[in-house]
């Protein structure tokens, strides 16, 4: 054989293309959980720091394997934020032919006046002082046919 030839014999065969499949890559987390963490956010250039206290963070079950596609999951965010309380929590079927849920968000007496650094000059307002809350729900639904809700 010529030295620059090489021996098929010895040489690994190449890798076959794959092909793209269809189907999503299929997962399961349980129990997915963040207790107590404080978060602080320094914005030296607003001269703001802004600090997040007692974030809970759960996540009971979320998966997308065919056995469990009608199942409910049920998120939870709760945290303070600059003393204001923050709380979240859902309910939905994310993976089902008939996608659905509810989300509520809950925000109480916020102080807007540190977010006054924030808001644009060229706004024809000026932020000095305000308290914001809020009780919000919100109903969602993707049916098999047709737009969503």
């Amino acid at each position: 054989m010529p030295k620059n030839e090489k021996s098929s014999s010895t040489d690994p065969e190449p890798p076959e293309p794959s092909t793209a499949s269809s189907e999503p890559v299929r997962f399961a987390l349980y129990n997915v959980q963040v207790r107590d963490a404080d978060l602080r956010f320094d914005d030296r250039p607003a001269q703001r720091v802004h600090h997040v206290v007692a974030l809970q963070i759960g996540l009971p079950f979320l998966s997308n394997l065919p056995s469990h596609l009608e199942a409910t999951v049920e998120p939870h965010v709760a945290f303070h934020y600059d003393g204001a309380a923050f709380d979240s929590g859902a309910q939905a079927v994310p993976f089902a032919q008939r996608r659905h849920g509810e989300l509520s968000l809950r925000i109480a007496e916020l102080d807007l006046a540190p977010f006054a650094p924030y808001v644009p000059a060229t706004l024809p307002l000026r932020l000095r002082s305000g308290v914001f809350g809020a009780d919000l729900s919100l109903r969602f639904e993707l049916p098999e046919t047709g737009e969503p809700r």
